[in-house]
């Protein structure tokens, strides 16, 4: 196994309804064994949904470091402006969201497979850009409709036996190096800044990193976080937000082809394989 000392930083970005539980998840992270060097919370000047008013950031937290950014790139905030300031460095990078609660031997298990595979991107939460477009499908026609269709034709698969999980969800941190990330990351389309888990990924492929999985279940490394009977993921959540005709879905299936067409990535099963 290859070790690294290489200084590792814990990158997030929150809004203004979240700003008071923030605390909490920042806490969290201190709490890992070991402890990362820093935490950066990137804050935009101004938020691309005006309705979300400004953020004081006398209110944030006073124990991570306050990164007043000029651009908004929607969820993407929480690792570009901090890849950015990086780059060229030996450090380590680790994202994750605003909303959750990260559990004992999180941080040390993502060091812990990075140490084994430098090279690749590390997530304890991953899935398939196939099953994302799947369940676009599913939303517009109904799972018994796409079920039958496909059985028509003889191409029904179990879900999942043959997908490739190839999305690195930032809900359960992810880790990655500066060099990960290349200067066309930060040219984000319209519609597709509010999905950041495709569209950052879609890049780590791009640019001949894999997306690796930590080894832990998702449900044994994260909590939503919840205050006073309030999931925080519901304040001002993207998954129910919508622009310019595209929820949540239709914005995820959008930049799988974008990518797709752009880069040749997220191409299936036997152009993407993660095995070795």
């Amino acid at each position: 196994m290859a070790e690294t000392n290489s200084r590792v930083v814990v990158s997030l970005t929150t809004i203004p309804s979240r700003a008071a539980t923030l605390r909490r998840t920042i806490d969290s992270i201190w709490a890992q064994d070991p402890a990362p060097a820093a935490i950066e919370v990137n804050i935009p000047r101004e938020y691309s949904r005006r309705s979300m008013g400004r953020l004081d950031v006398s209110d944030l937290p006073k124990n991570c470091d306050v990164q007043v950014v000029d651009r908004d790139y929607g969820p993407a905030t929480k690792i570009l402006p901090t890849v950015a300031r990086h780059r060229g460095q030996d450090v380590r990078l680790v994202y994750g969201d605003d909303d959750r609660i990260y559990g004992p031997g999180w941080l040390a298990r993502l060091l812990s497979a990075s140490d084994a595979h430098p090279d690749d991107v590390i997530t304890e939460r991953w899935v398939s850009s196939r099953a994302k477009e799947n369940r676009y499908r599913w939303g517009r026609k109904g799972a018994l409709y796409v079920f039958l269709r496909k059985a028509s034709f003889g191409r029904f698969e179990p879900l999942g036996r043959h997908f490739v999980h190839d999305i690195a969800e930032g809900c359960g941190g992810v880790l990655i190096r500066p060099h990960f990330l290349g200067d066309e990351a930060f040219d984000i389309p319209d519609i597709l800044w509010t999905v950041d888990d495709v569209w950052l990924s879609g890049h780590f492929w791009a640019n001949g990193h894999r997306v690796i999985h930590s080894g832990v279940a998702f449900g044994d490394t994260a909590q939503d976080l919840v205050e006073e009977d309030v999931n925080i993921r519901d304040l001002d959540a993207l998954y129910l937000y919508e622009t310019q005709g595209h929820g949540r879905l239709a914005a995820n299936a959008a930049c799988i082809r974008y990518m797709r067409r752009r880069y040749g990535v997220f191409a299936g099963p036997r152009r993407n394989r993660t095995d070795r």
